[in-house]
């Protein structure tokens, strides 16, 4: 993948040297397109056809331009014929064919590529914040509203109810009904446990009727005759034991102390073990978004607290990802190394810092491992790199021992830039910390930089190596 993409850059660099005048037009057409077409004929090789697309894309107007203006416009229309014979061949991936497509109707658009989409504006944290709060307000109030309808429904239902035991009572205990009836016109009040307790005093509670007690519908149904049932059914006892001989003692349930019973009603219910939530973590596209943010704020502000904050709102297994677009940006941009490698000293501070060193420690692994295509879209990268990094590790934020697996995020890269990388790195570090640690920081990379120069040129290898040495005065690091 790695290869495809920085073959598929090359041919785009070339496009650009041509419309540049760097490159001539012969050039372009006999030792580019016409052999890419010729190669892809016979073998139909699918990384082919995508270069021949990317070049096309890229020089197609000019080499139009510049045939039609000495009338000889019809010249491109031979390698098209056969641009069109392969959208159609179905042997080729979906993906191949409507490349093909994409650049027939670029070319009947007249090399005018669509207008891309404006990006999105970015939104602000109060903005954003905002938004949120509005979002809880609508979902409150819809849960709102839609208890006042279930309440509405479960008072008509109660109604129902209400009517539904009037009739059943009136049927079942005629001489009940009246009472039952007028009982509902008011609230009853059933007595809680608690009003019975305090009321009566009681330590030990007996409950259950006597054994004289009358059905219903006699003397008994009074108001007045239930209190005093009520009464007898309660007894109060004292040390748990009472004399149970007459005929209109209670029956005896399991005797517990008051103490005991009010207990076991107001005993506090076990906190249930609360579920963590496992982090959700932010698309590519957001990701991106928000990490420049941080960066574009911090060059403008310098405020460390701020960017501290706003690193903390990204999920922990993404904020080594943040490192790597820093970086990136920061190429792209031509940003000072001072604003990068600062925000990173600030990010790493402190006793609980937003990042960690496992987070620094994979994004830099993550930085290395793409070195060698960064190299290709942005020159210098393995000199300007090492200016971000090493005044972290000089600050002491992040151990110099965390360095110990470079040579494996290093091994896709080439030997060329390994050393320069490598080099730079320590020369940044030197001058901080001076030679003894930096040794000490070559030490820890487990690296040997002779074996990688032998690597690239058995002769001219080591030669080069002592060069960069030379030039960094740090000839001592092999001794």
């Amino acid at each position: 993948m790695k290869a495809k993409r920085r073959m598929l850059g090359n041919i785009s660099f070339i496009g650009e040297l041509h419309k540049k005048g760097l490159i001539p037009e012969k050039i372009i057409v006999d030792q580019c397109i016409r052999r890419l077409l010729d190669k892809i004929e016979k073998d139909k090789d699918e990384d082919l056809i995508e270069c021949i697309c990317h070049l096309f894309t890229t020089t197609g107007a000019h080499l139009v331009q510049m045939w039609t203006k000495h009338g000889t416009a019809e010249k491109i229309e031979p390698y098209f014929e056969k641009i069109t014979e392969l959208s159609n061949d179905k042997t080729l991936a979906p993906r191949i064919r409507f490349m093909l497509k994409d650049l027939l109707d670029l070319r009947s658009a007249g090399w005018k590529q669509a207008r891309a989409q404006p990006a999105q504006q970015l939104k602000k944290r109060a903005e954003v914040q905002q938004e949120v709060r509005d979002e809880e307000d609508s979902r409150v109030q819809k849960q709102t509203s839609n208890y006042g309808r279930n309440d509405q429904r479960n008072s008509g239902r109660r109604q129902v109810s209400v009517h539904v035991m009037n009739n059943m009572t009136s049927h079942l205990h005629p001489q009940r009904s009246a009472s039952y009836s007028q009982g509902n016109q008011r609230k009853m009040q059933v007595p809680t446990s608690s009003d019975i307790v305090s009321r009566n005093n009681l330590q030990d509670v007996r409950l259950g009727p006597s054994t004289g007690r009358k059905p219903w519908g006699s003397q008994a149904s009074s108001g007045a005759a239930n209190q005093s049932e009520m009464r007898r059914s309660l007894t109060t006892q004292k040390g748990g034991r009472e004399d149970s001989n007459g005929p209109d003692s209670p029956r005896r349930l399991n005797t517990l102390p008051s103490r005991g019973l009010i207990g076991s009603m107001n005993a506090v219910k076990p906190k249930e073990e609360k579920k963590v939530k496992a982090e959700v973590l932010l698309e590519q596209e957001p990701l991106v978004a928000k990490a420049r943010n941080v960066m574009q704020e911090y060059a403008m502000n310098k405020n460390v607290n701020e960017s501290r904050e706003y690193l903390n709102e990204f999920p922990r297994a993404q904020r080594g990802d943040v490192i790597k677009i820093w970086v990136e940006d920061a190429l792209e941009a031509g940003t000072e190394p001072g604003v990068v490698s600062d925000l990173l000293i600030a990010v790493t501070s402190g006793e609980s810092p937003p990042m960690s060193t496992a987070d620094f420690t994979k994004g830099v692994n993550s930085v290395v491992e793409v070195l060698g295509d960064l190299e290709i879209d942005y020159p210098m990268t393995g000199k300007r790199v090492p200016k971000y990094l090493a005044p972290v590790f000089a600050s002491g934020n992040v151990e110099v021992k965390s360095l110990d697996a470079l040579g494996a995020a290093l091994s896709d890269a080439g030997p060329l830039l390994q050393m320069n990388f490598v080099v730079n790195l320590i020369a940044e570090y030197k001058e901080a910390k001076g030679e003894d640690e930096a040794k000490n920081m070559y030490l820890t990379t487990k690296m040997d930089l002779m074996s990688i120069a032998k690597s690239w040129d058995e002769k001219e290898g080591p030669e080069k190596l002592r060069s960069m040495l030379d030039e960094k005065k740090l000839t001592p690091l092999l001794a």
